[in-house]
């Protein structure tokens, strides 16, 4: 299975080509201020905090993990689904060749949770109809970026939102 330790370094690179940079370390965010600014729509604080989390995945494992998942999907909810399918790209495939990278359990996995992350805030936030609307063009795009089927993506994600 794919580690993070593994993907990390190719997700810098792509988070480098897309303009997101590390930010300063000046009053970090919890794990739970993080989330909680995600679930509240702020996600300016997603895409400026996760790419030093996922700089120093040692630093702060929980959040390093939680940012593979969580900027991506913030990315997408701030209209920004090119840096979003970057990422992805990053971590489904290996760029350089083309191929898929990791088993297609993690891969399902993955996309699952980052379908997840992008649902949760919208749920929270009450707006079921942005999610209705949204939803199935993200999941298309996910599936296709990380070589899965699209009703695969949209069960991993809602196995993973019922279990919780």
């Amino acid at each position: 299975m794919t580690t993070l330790r593994n993907i990390t370094g190719a997700l810098l690179g792509a988070l480098l080509l897309t303009g997101c940079t590390t930010p300063s370390k000046t009053n970090p965010p919890s794990f739970d201020g993080l989330i909680s600014a995600h679930l509240d729509g702020d996600y300016e604080q997603v895409l400026y905090w996760c790419p030093a989390y996922l700089d120093s995945p040692v630093e702060q494992p929980r959040l390093s993990e939680w940012c593979l998942y969580g900027l991506p999907a913030a990315m997408w909810l701030a209209f920004d689904s090119t840096r979003a399918l970057d990422m992805l790209r990053a971590v489904c495939t290996d760029v350089p060749t083309g191929e898929l990278r990791g088993s297609e359990q993690f891969r399902m996995y993955y996309a699952g949770e980052v379908v997840r992350w992008f649902a949760l805030p919208l749920r929270a936030q009450r707006r079921d109809e942005l999610l209705l609307r949204s939803r199935d063009a993200m999941v298309e795009q996910v599936s296709k970026v990380c070589g899965l089927d699209p009703g695969i993506v949209i069960l991993a994600s809602e196995a993973v939102l019922h279990k919780r």
